[in-house]
């Protein structure tokens, strides 16, 4: 009688999935991939989790990974996406919060069929809102839109101070976006008597329209963009997400992401060791 074997266990079954990870002393065969490697590296696997668990190598034949590094201290520059190129995480090793950091430049394609057999790790654990960030802090990296150079250049010391405010605000979480409808929206105006006419428009959740520091940093971008040559400003709105058109909204830029706002007003901020 020919003896029975259980079929080996799919990626799912193993608990693959996006943002799982992967210890450096777990798949040794990545010395041969990986520039610098050591043991202590730490990996995120990056694709979809239907990416991941596919089991037919031939449509997914490899799998994108994130290298991170333990590190001793907050940067909070690098933290929630602030930083387009480094990413500081907070990650659990055995339940006790870490410090991670990575680069844009340290992702590395493995071969799919090196997680069979493999289980993620279970000494490290990303929360879901750090795997969120991991999430959109690549997408935006192909996402991300562009202003002309020049209204940039004009634009600089207006959006400094906005960013200023809106760091040191303790009560702007309901912020959604500031977006911007710019004409003309793609030409580099080469001169400061040709003006690019901005209408703007803060993005509030539905009951943030009072918000007394929100409006205050609204009027006071409004003044300084009105102050930067070249620029004409129509009055600037506070808009709930209820009250924005899906046709303005596919008309309108988002002038920069402030997602951290939400993400750093929602995380408890650990004991680090």
């Amino acid at each position: 009688m020919t003896p029975q074997h259980d079929p080996p266990a799919s990626l799912e079954q193993l608990g693959w999935r996006q943002c799982s990870i992967i210890e450096g002393r777990d798949l040794p065969d990545l010395a041969r991939i990986v520039d610098d490697y050591t043991d202590d590296d730490i990996f995120i696997v990056l694709p979809y989790s239907c990416a991941v668990v596919q089991m037919n190598f031939d449509k997914e034949p490899n799998i994108e990974l994130f290298r991170v590094r333990r590190t001793a201290g907050r940067d909070k520059g690098m933290q929630f996406g602030r930083n387009p190129r480094s990413l500081q995480l907070i990650m659990e090793e055995n339940g006790a919060a870490i410090f991670v950091n990575g680069s844009i430049h340290d992702r590395f394609f493995i071969g799919h069929h090196l997680l069979v057999g493999l289980q993620p790790s279970r000494r490290f654990s990303l929360s879901d809102v750090h795997s969120t960030v991991v999430k959109n802090w690549f997408a935006k990296r192909y996402l991300r839109n562009a202003f002309p150079t020049e209204f940039n250049r004009r634009a600089r010391t207006a959006q400094i101070e906005l960013n200023t405010a809106l760091k040191a605000s303790s009560d702007v979480s309901d912020l959604l976006g500031v977006y911007i409808d710019l004409d003309p929206h793609d030409e580099e105006l080469e001169d400061v008597d040709d003006v690019y006419e901005v209408k703007t428009v803060f993005l509030v959740k539905e009951n943030a329209l009072g918000n007394i520091q929100l409006n205050t940093i609204k009027t006071n971008f409004e003044r300084a963009l009105s102050e930067c040559e070249g620029i004409l400003v129509t009055p600037v709105e506070t808009r709930s997400e209820t009250d924005m058109l899906l046709s303005e909204y596919r008309s309108m830029v988002r002038l920069d992401d402030y997602d951290f706002i939400s993400y750093r007003d929602n995380q408890d901020d650990p004991t680090i060791i």
